[in-house]
């Protein structure tokens, strides 16, 4: 079953803009279901309590039928909200996908503006420094991996956010205490297998035949080829061992 997740879509008129102030729907800002497009980036907020806070933000909003949808007026919303002494209920007012977004986070605390808008809102997110971004097929293809307040973006199209958690837990196998390197096996190795596949390392290249990775927890010469792939794609040292820095690295994604 898919996750819920708010968004804001389009005005009663099936356009973007000349609406009336609030949802005459109930549709052009609401909770859904997940839904797949082409998104090209996941954002993941590490700081559970502020996410948590945003969504709740967001579920609020949501639920209030004074909000609606009109670009060209995308942060009368916002502007509404913050006179009414950042309140909710008892203002009124419109937003667009990224501004309704954004404002979540604002009015949760974080130091983002509520202008942003598709383009914008990855690089602003980032910067924030309490964000990870995902590309990975695994993260952007279902909503498995999602966690409350993460953001599902598709750049100067769309953006949603999740209200709940996904069901797959992030990497299942224990954490490597020693360096990784040819031959080794276990549970060290899936948890770097893992890592590399969830980076979108699954096909690599050993004696000029394409090989796909699993997670088996041998580290043969396919497992030392992803990991000198991965090395390669991010600017690391690259010996085809996962040793603290390539660990390191993988963490923080």
């Amino acid at each position: 079953m898919a996750i819920k997740i708010g968004h804001a879509s389009i005005d009663e008129n099936g356009k973007v803009s000349g609406g009336k102030t609030g949802d005459q729907t109930g549709k052009e800002i609401c909770v859904r279901n997940w839904y797949s497009k082409p998104w090209n980036v996941y954002l993941e907020c590490t700081d559970k309590v502020l996410a948590d806070k945003a969504a709740s933000i967001m579920e609020c909003i949501c639920a209030d039928d004074k909000y609606g949808y009109d670009q060209n007026q995308r942060l009368t919303g916002y502007n509404a909200i913050v006179k009414n002494g950042n309140r909710i209920h008892g203002a009124e007012g419109e937003f667009d996908c990224s501004s309704l977004v954004s404002t979540c986070y604002k009015l949760a605390g974080l130091n983002i503006s509520p202008s942003c808008t598709t383009r914008s809102l990855r690089v602003a997110l980032l910067e924030t420094g309490k964000f990870k971004m995902y590309t990975d097929l695994a993260h952007l293809t279902s909503d498995k991996y999602a966690k409350r307040g993460g953001i599902y973006l598709a750049e100067g199209s769309h953006v949603v956010m999740a209200l709940e958690d996904g069901g797959q837990e992030k990497n299942p196998y224990s954490e490597p205490t020693r360096t990784i390197s040819k031959g080794c096996k276990g549970d060290d190795v899936k948890w770097v297998q893992w890592e590399l596949i969830e980076d979108g390392i699954t096909e690599v290249v050993v004696n000029s035949k394409k090989e796909k990775l699993t997670i088996d927890g041998d580290c043969g010469p396919i497992t030392d080829a992803a990991i000198r792939e991965y090395q390669r794609k991010h600017g690391l040292t690259i010996d085809g061992k996962c040793g603290p820095k390539t660990r390191e690295d993988m963490k923080k994604r």
